[in-house]
């Protein structure tokens, strides 16, 4: 998840959730709630669960990357803009490919905008 939904979802491995949350704390601050175990997929199964719901604010929205296929760019942006209520900001089709670590190449830049988050 990300700044949009006020959460942030942090995999660890298992056995180490209350250390996790306690480095959190102490690095962060804030507070968290008692460990609960749950069911967070359709599939069986179970896993922990520990809220630190109360840390300050971020001060701005991170930018976001989602990296595709360029066989899969417009099906995945329709969808995304009708999900998001978004909007295409900028659209550069020969993007330099040094800004991702592709130098001599190009690729496609989207910059989107909605009320959930940027994107790019």
């Amino acid at each position: 998840m990300g700044p949009q939904y006020d959460t942030t979802h942090v995999y660890v491995t298992p056995g180490t959730v209350d250390a996790f949350a306690a480095s959190w704390t102490a690095t962060f601050g804030g507070t968290h709630m008692d460990k609960v175990l749950t069911t967070v997929t359709p599939t069986p199964g179970k896993t922990e669960s520990e809220l630190v719901p109360s840390y300050q604010p971020l001060k701005s929205v991170p930018d976001n990357r989602v990296y595709l296929t360029a066989d899969s760019v417009n099906q995945f942006l329709g969808s995304y803009l009708r999900f998001t209520g978004g909007r295409v900001v900028s659209d550069h089709r020969a993007a330099n490919g040094g800004d991702i670590g592709l130098p001599e190449e190009t690729y496609r830049r989207i910059a989107i905008r909605s009320p959930l988050a940027t994107r790019s």
